[in-house]
């Protein structure tokens, strides 16, 4: 089984990439949907957040009231890192067992969907990175379009985000989204060509 890494920064065009993977019938395991997902009445992180943060976060049913958790952790810097540990590390545990599952099913590729990839240095999940790139304009302008913020709004995300010359010089693959999404896929179908002509690769 070979496993595929995909990040990329802010609105450069990743989920576009994952969906169209998924067309393929290629398994894609979200990070974003096992982190809302970690924090799941009776899970381990769950269980952990609600030790650590006590009863005022949980609802009448028992639930994260995920307003009062983030209140608490976006006014202070330590309790949000706290947060993210216990996060990350359900996550992680989680992402391994998707990936045991689907090598027992003795599928050739699973694509791994982590934005943080770098950031949480988990690429060592993976034999190897897609990045997904575009120009900064375009960035900013499928923000306005995608979340209508404002452009103070808009910099902030792209600054607070690990520069993508950074992540380009970490990855093994670049996808340009510059372009057309025809020339997206095409990029997309040529790597996965190149990857079935080595099967080494993920036997």
């Amino acid at each position: 089984m070979y496993i595929i890494g995909l990040t990329g920064g802010i609105a450069t065009g990743k989920s576009t990439v994952a969906a169209y993977l998924s067309g393929l019938q290629i398994p894609i395991i979200d990070s974003d949907q096992l982190a809302h997902q970690a924090l799941l009445v009776g899970r381990e992180a769950y269980l952990e957040v609600v030790k650590h943060f006590g009863s005022a976060i949980v609802n009448a049913d028992q639930t994260i009231n995920r307003r009062a958790l983030g209140k608490i952790v976006f006014s202070d810097e330590d309790q949000r890192l706290i947060l993210e540990r216990i996060v990350h590390k359900q996550v992680l545990k989680d992402i391994n067992i998707n990936l045991a599952k689907y090598r027992a099913r003795q599928v050739p590729f699973v694509v791994v969907d982590i934005p943080l990839l770098f950031e949480v240095d988990w690429a060592y999940l993976c034999d190897e990175v897609w990045v997904v790139i575009c120009g900064e304009d375009q960035q900013r302008q499928r923000l306005h379009l995608r979340d209508h913020l404002l452009e103070a709004d808009i910099a902030a995300r792209i600054e607070s985000q690990m520069p993508l010359a950074a992540k380009i010089a970490l990855a093994d693959v670049v996808l340009d989204n510059t372009g057309s999404l025809a020339n997206l896929y095409q990029q997309i179908e040529d790597r996965l060509r190149i990857l079935m002509m080595d099967e080494e690769k993920y036997d």
